[in-house]
């Protein structure tokens, strides 16, 4: 049917209040709840003008306290598939609240970082991209701010998936790339520089997260083409990981070394640029291995 008329809300609730799927199976039943569940989310994406009503089932379903962790977990598949089918601009009014509902499960300190979850956003980002650079662009607004507090809060021991999360958004959207860059790049040299640590004790632990989100990150820029981000924060860059050494000496000069690499890779590459880099890469190699042989 192309046109549901008075009829779509009725269709549609038929399904949903079934939504998640809650059932035990019998030893002599042949029926499991992964085949109810995947049977429920196939009737609830089934037409276009069931979109708005999906989203209000997400948005709930996200927000509702007595919803298990394993509930939202579903909630998040359904999101995944609802923003790979239905029109884009269904999704764009809601987007601070599924945004806010994947921030629940995916940093949730109890647990791991479910695959559901990256699944979605990128479902996500890859809709919105498709619709325009404006809409995708608030999504990477919301995204940057959502995670912001987790990123630079190291010691709550969410960085590593805020900023997978941050990642997975960039890599699914090209007109949100340098978008998060601009953002993840000064928060990461603020961890590797110490600047956000409150408990002296913690401070080794997430400079050397820092390091290693640098070099991390500093590859999958220069990967996706973005070489004008790491141009523009070459001279803080390095003065970060300059200043890292006084916490974790190696580390830091493992990082330089991985990181003027990737410079030397840029083309054209400022000539004071190029020299800085030849040497970063000589001195800390050469100090690396005169520390192996003490």
């Amino acid at each position: 049917l192309d046109f549901l008329g008075p009829l779509v809300e009725d269709l549609f609730e038929v399904v949903a209040c079934y939504f998640p799927v809650e059932f035990k199976q019998t030893s002599d039943s042949p029926i499991t709840k992964d085949l109810l569940a995947k049977g429920c989310l196939k009737c609830l994406i089934a037409h276009p003008e069931f979109a708005p009503f999906c989203y209000l089932l997400i948005d709930e379903k996200f927000t509702d306290d007595e919803s298990t962790p394993e509930q939202k977990e579903d909630t998040c598949e359904l999101l995944a598939e609802a923003a790979a089918v239905f029109p884009p601009e269904e999704m764009v009014e809601h987007l601070e609240s599924l945004l806010g509902g994947l921030r629940v499960v995916g940093l949730n300190p109890k647990g791991s970082l479910p695959e559901c979850v990256p699944r979605a956003l990128t479902a996500m980002t890859k809709a919105l991209s498709s619709v325009g650079t404006e809409e995708v662009k608030q999504l990477g607004s919301q995204l940057v701010e959502n995670l912001e507090p987790f990123v630079l809060q190291a010691e709550m021991g969410l960085t590593e998936r805020a900023l997978s999360l941050l990642r997975c958004a960039a890599e699914a959207g090209p007109d949100i790339r340098c978008q998060i860059y601009d953002h993840v790049v000064p928060w990461i040299l603020m961890l590797a520089q110490g600047d956000v640590v409150n408990v002296k004790a913690n401070r080794l632990e997430i400079v050397q997260e820092g390091l290693k989100g640098l070099m991390d990150w500093t590859k999958c820029i220069h990967e996706h083409g973005c070489d004008d981000v790491l141009t523009r924060f070459q001279s803080s860059l390095f003065a970060s990981l300059d200043s890292a050494r006084e916490t974790a000496p190696n580390e830091a000069l493992t990082a330089m070394h991985n990181c003027a690499a990737v410079y030397l890779k840029i083309e054209p590459l400022p000539e004071e640029i190029l020299k800085r880099s030849e040497n970063m890469v000589k001195n800390s190699w050469n100090t690396l291995m005169s520390e192996d042989v003490k």
